[in-house]
């Protein structure tokens, strides 16, 4: 037997098979009968007809699956937008309130300091009016004349 044409590598091709086409010459570079090389080039193009369409179905499904995505990403960035705007006024209305805050204080703490300041001059005023008025032993005017 010659190199390559082992029967029990090809088991379809029979040794009269091989022997037949060697002889005639008309097996050239092809191993098996006119038949099976039509059989095996079926299933060859099956096969990449079949991997083709398999190909278009993976490509669908891949294509499809990017559509959701985007549209996810969309309302998901549509949401974020939502939650930034709301953020914003969130944070402009605290810090119009903690502007105000600080008013209050301010005019809290100006009127703490004027009231001090007004019962100091009261209690000054009634002192020194006290002082004026009721002198042991006698009465003192407004001018500091013993009367």
């Amino acid at each position: 037997m010659r190199l390559g044409k082992d029967p029990e590598l090809f088991p379809n091709c029979s040794l009269l098979d091989w022997e037949d086409k060697a002889d005639r010459g008309k097996m050239g570079s092809s191993m098996c009968s006119r038949r099976q090389k039509k059989i095996f080039q079926t299933l060859f193009f099956l096969t990449i007809v079949f991997g083709f369409l398999y190909g278009l179905l993976l490509y669908y499904e891949m294509h499809n699956q990017l559509k959701k995505a985007e549209n996810l990403s969309l309302k998901y960035q549509q949401h974020q937008e939502a939650l930034s705007a709301q953020l914003q006024v969130v944070y402009e209305h605290r810090s119009r309130l903690e502007k105000s805050l600080q008013k209050e204080r301010n005019e809290h703490k100006k009127a703490k300091e004027g009231k001090i300041i007004i019962q100091s001059l009261c209690i000054i005023t009634v002192s020194n009016f006290d002082s004026t008025i009721h002198t042991p032993n006698s009465v003192v005017s407004n001018f500091g004349h013993r009367i």
